[in-house]
């Protein structure tokens, strides 16, 4: 499901107590009205209204449904469109996949010519090219964020630990190192 953060803003700070307080005054009206459960917020136009003692570093996440899957496939047999889901829910594929399956295999074909099962092996031929191309992507994506927040860690900072704690971390880069030159000779060349 995606997920949104949204960061606090003190309002007191940016508008001034006068003005904050008019809107304090009508924001507790309108949760009397309203009355919510304590383990409930307030929607209205967009906006949440949430009730708490938060500090300024406060993440509110907010978790939304997703969408109800399309039915791209109506338009074929209702025997291949069962195949087709049973197939997107095994190997976990996106709306957008499916959409390039469609798009790029389904397209050229005729469907009175192909019998179900050659036309299914087709599709899945294709989600699985569609499924590694993703899988590695992930991976890359992955990787990179992995090197990026190993780097961040590799500053000035280190130089004021305490000795003891710069051995076990001289240690623990000795072994990544030895790591890093293994996967390069068996996979990288």
């Amino acid at each position: 499901m995606p997920i949104r953060e949204y960061r606090l803003i003190d309002a007191k700070k940016k508008l001034g107590i006068d003005k904050v307080k008019k809107f304090e005054t009508d924001v507790k009206v309108f949760k009397k009205e309203i009355n919510p459960k304590r383990y409930q917020s307030i929607s209205m136009d967009g906006h949440i209204i949430v009730e708490g003692n938060f500090s300024p570093d406060t993440i509110i996440r907010v978790v939304l449904p997703r969408k109800p899957r399309k039915n791209l496939f109506k338009d074929m047999p209702k025997s291949l469109q069962e195949e087709i889901n049973k197939l997107q829910d095994d190997l976990k594929l996106t709306q957008a996949q499916m959409k390039e399956i469609k798009k790029t295999t389904l397209k050229n074909i005729d469907l009175k010519e192909k019998e179900i099962e050659q036309l299914l092996k087709i599709i899945k031929e294709k989600a699985i090219e569609l499924k590694k191309e993703s899988d590695k992507e992930k991976y890359i994506n992955s990787f990179n964020k992995s090197y990026f927040s190993f780097s961040e860690c590799l500053d000035s900072r280190l130089k004021g630990l305490n000795t003891e704690t710069k051995k076990e971390i001289i240690e623990k880069l000795e072994n990544i190192i030895e790591i890093i030159n293994d996967t390069m000779k068996s996979y990288l060349k």
